[in-house]
């Protein structure tokens, strides 16, 4: 008896033993278990995060080669269209400058014109005939026919003075008519996307609210931005003082150096003290005739107060007159500084007044 209880303690304690080293044996398992889901989970989180860290890196970099491909075909365009720039036009490549001068037009401020066409003389008569007449013959109606001299200066052979006697909303339809003609956009819309074809009083509240199309190719009026940067360019980091006339070697005042590059009373007394035909006077550096006298030129814009903080292609403001920059031969030196500005309502016209036109690379 004695023996049969001891190996029934014995046989107890080896089944208790057992079950411990089972319920151990079954923790260390589970416990392995865990570690390794825990594992795998932070090696899957891991795998995760990796993921989308290679997902964004290739995302940049897709990004990146995007936009320098852009602007590498960008550049390549520009370059182009620098080296082959449409008839009568010269390329103005982009570029920062300081618009305005002290006691002329203030307040400065800077100022990032990108890059644009701008031609090299004032518009003729001659081609202003011209493609108002295939305007006329294809649906365009304009409220003013234009002039070439003067009441008191008959027009001179070969109608190559700028045309005068046309108010900005004329040029509008003109520029929209000379876009069709050669098979570009056209600029100028109305609120609704119409291409303005009628610049009659008649149609003043769709001129009143004309919009500037900027993807547009075609010809329109150079914003006044454009315009000083063009009179004032000398190599594109310096420019010309904004005292001075376009393309000149002086102060305004300086009535050699001024004649050099412009027409205004000076040298255009009577009898000759009308428009002068267009390129006969020094061009400034970019190649550009008559910035400075001859005749006023019409500007998109129209003319508000100057801002102080940095702006880009600005277009000035939407209310006020339209501006008109460059001088004439019936003004004074003053007119003729590449920062003066002067205005006029849109629809009035004059024999001092003309313009000439941009485009959009």
């Amino acid at each position: 008896t004695a023996v049969k209880e001891e190996a029934a303690r014995d046989l107890a304690a080896a089944e208790e033993r057992a079950a411990r080293e089972l319920a151990s044996a079954r923790e260390l398992a589970e416990a392995n278990e865990r570690a390794a889901a825990k594992k795998l989970k932070n090696v899957r989180e891991q795998a995760e995060r990796d993921r989308i860290y290679a997902a964004l890196v290739l995302a940049e970099t897709k990004e990146n080669a995007a936009r320098e491909l852009a602007s590498a075909k960008a550049e390549a365009a520009l370059k182009l269209a620098a080296a082959t720039p449409p008839d009568e036009m010269v390329f103005v490549k982009g570029g920062e400058f300081t618009m305005g001068f002290p006691e002329v037009a203030t307040p400065e401020h800077k100022v990032t014109v990108s890059a644009f066409f701008i031609g090299r003389f004032e518009v003729t008569y001659k081609l202003w005939l011209k493609v108002r007449d295939y305007g006329i013959a294809n649906g365009y109606f304009f409220h003013l026919p234009g002039r070439a001299g003067t009441p008191w200066a008959p027009a001179l052979p070969g109608n190559a003075q700028p045309v005068t006697e046309v108010s900005a909303w004329d040029v509008l339809a003109w520029c929209n008519a000379y876009s069709e003609m050669e098979g570009v956009e056209p600029v100028y819309k109305t609120a609704e996307g119409a291409v303005i074809k009628d610049s009659r009083h008649s149609n003043a509240a769709n001129l009143q609210s004309a919009v500037f199309d900027r993807k547009a190719k075609g010809y329109r009026l150079p914003t006044e931005a454009e315009w000083e940067y063009a009179a004032r360019f000398l190599d594109g980091s310096d420019f010309l003082p904004g005292d001075f006339a376009s393309g000149a070697t002086g102060q305004h005042s300086d009535i050699e150096a001024s004649s050099e590059v412009a027409w205004f009373p000076s040298n255009t007394a009577p009898p000759r003290n009308h428009p002068q035909p267009v390129g006969l006077k020094k061009s400034n550096p970019l190649g550009l005739h008559d910035m400075s006298g001859n005749v006023y030129e019409w500007c998109w814009d129209r003319k508000g107060d100057y801002p102080h903080q940095p702006q880009v292609d600005p277009i000035g403001s939407v209310k006020g007159h339209q501006v008109l920059r460059g001088g004439s031969y019936g003004h004074s030196t003053s007119d003729l500084r590449t920062s003066h500005r002067l205005s006029s309502s849109p629809v009035n016209f004059s024999v001092n007044v003309g313009f000439r036109f941009a485009r959009s690379p």
